[in-house]
């Protein structure tokens, strides 16, 4: 009778593996194209302004204290709303600090709506507690894009991506950063760094009757599509008795946090505002664009509407990701780009720097194929990684976002991008990226990096080289998947 119940459990599991394997993979083996009812939609002429400018400001928040110190300033000036939907909250100090500023903003009447990935969202183990806190403070609303669900495999390989968090209608905060540490840096820290950038907004014309023109409209639009979205759960809509004990220890030790913090960093917590219209730069137009909130294979409504621009560019076009997947599409709007622009450069990670195993695997696997295409490529020499996802064409218009040129952003994931018409700011933020090509070699035509009299290449150990040929092994037949 034993034998017969272990042979029904084999059976039954195998079913089940052939089952995940089958929804779970073979959906996303065939990319979707954009609809015909969505492309009349991506004109490329909205992202271009009028020769006056827009309500909206910006500016570039590129190192991680600018990164860091912008959130606290935007949570701590918030007056009625704050909206905060991120990919992943990683361990550390500065995590603990802004969910500390966040459940004081709340104590003080601001209504907190908050979405984190369901499934990397970071808001469990050790750090269960803030996810606690927050499902018990009367002001905050906590929700989580597309949990694990066992029997609906064709939904486990899609992420909430998105990086932004808007306070009131007046600023927003959107760009490639997740939480954590790494990210921004703080006094102590010894680990490798993860550099990235965010975009500043700033609503000049907010609460007046202009508002609505602001970019932050369009934002907070998008924010609520996601919240009411059917991949969209609340986590916690009671707490126990011990759940509620850890919320209540947690939110007492986030005050110690905050205080503490307070006393490190004064200048955070100046009584006057933060000067935000002689901190940016004009700008003619901004425009949000993102992928849909399927919870599964999506139509690559980003990836087509960064592709129509370079396409569209007449004299230059870079590109930084921190890694990119050998896509058919990619390598053909690359070689397209090469074809007819006196410049196309894509700006990444070398070897040595990219802590991503999968993805960046199948990059450097299947880097001739990058290399055919005719554009420069520029890969970072450092222990510290690119992170940041960014675009510039034409000396005018900048994108930057959570998106990579990856198949998994273009056709898997939540992904948003601020499309910037704005000269001032593509100087910020070329001056940004070529900062990263001061430390970057060019890949020469041979596959080998160019000789240059100011950067040697980094020595990378052989256990990473090894890991990263063994992580090719998946990446490049599940390149549809990374």
């Amino acid at each position: 009778m034993l034998k017969k119940i272990k042979n029904i459990a084999f059976v039954l599991i195998g079913l089940y593996l052939l089952f995940a394997v089958g929804f779970g993979v073979i959906p996303y083996a065939i990319p979707k194209e954009v609809s015909e009812e969505m492309a009349p939609q991506f004109d490329i002429n909205r992202f271009y302004g009028a020769d006056e400018q827009s309500v909206d400001r910006v500016t570039l928040a590129e190192s991680p204290q600018s990164g860091f110190d912008s959130r606290i300033r935007l949570i701590r000036e918030a007056q009625t709303s704050i909206d905060l939907v991120c990919h992943c909250v990683k361990d550390g100090i500065t995590s603990e600090q802004i969910f500390a500023e966040l459940l004081n903003a709340a104590d003080r009447g601001v209504q907190i709506r908050v979405v984190l990935d369901g499934k990397v969202g970071g808001l469990s183990g050790e750090r269960k507690g803030i996810a606690y806190a927050l499902s018990a403070h009367p002001n905050v609303q906590y929700r989580v894009y597309n949990p694990f669900c066992f029997y609906k495999p064709w939904e486990w390989n899609a992420l909430l991506h998105d990086k932004f968090v808007i306070a009131d209608d007046r600023v927003m905060i959107l760009g490639g950063r997740n939480i954590g540490d790494e990210y921004f840096v703080p006094d102590g820290y010894e680990g490798k760094i993860t550099n990235d950038r965010d975009v500043v907004v700033y609503n000049t014309a907010s609460g007046g009757d202009q508002s609505g023109d602001s970019v932050l409209s369009d934002a907070k639009t998008y924010f609520n599509e996601i919240w009411d979205c059917e991949a969209v759960k609340e986590p916690y809509p009671t707490l126990s008795d011990s759940q509620a004990k850890k919320a209540e220890e947690t939110a007492a030790n986030l005050q110690q946090v905050r205080e503490d913090l307070m006393a490190a960093r004064p200048d955070l917590y100046s009584e006057e505002p933060y000067d935000y219209a002689n901190s940016t730069v004009p700008a003619k137009q901004i425009t949000l664009i993102h992928n849909p909130l399927n919870a599964g294979p999506k139509e690559p409504w980003v990836g087509v509407q960064l592709a129509n621009l370079g396409l569209s560019a007449k004299e230059s076009v870079l590109m930084q990701s921190p890694y990119c997947t050998a896509n058919k599409r990619l390598l053909s709007v690359m070689k397209s780009m090469a074809a007819t622009l006196p410049e196309v450069v894509l700006q990444t990670n070398s070897v040595a720097s990219s802590p991503n195993y999968p993805a960046f695997s199948n990059y450097i696997q299947n880097r001739k194929k990058f290399i055919s295409t005719g554009i420069t490529i520029r890969e970072l020499q450092s222990e510290d990684s690119i992170h940041g996802k960014s675009f510039l064409m034409d000396g005018r218009l900048s994108a930057v976002g959570s998106f990579n040129l990856d198949d998994r952003s273009m056709y898997i994931d939540t992904e948003a991008m601020l499309v910037i018409d704005s000269p001032e700011f593509y100087e910020q933020l070329k001056a940004a990226v070529d900062q990263y090509g001061s430390q970057s070699l060019t890949v020469s035509s041979d596959n080998n990096y160019e000789q240059s009299d100011s950067v040697t290449p980094m020595d990378v150990p052989w256990w990473k080289q090894a890991l990263m040929w063994l992580s090719s092994l998946f990446s490049r037949p599940f390149q549809f998947l990374i």
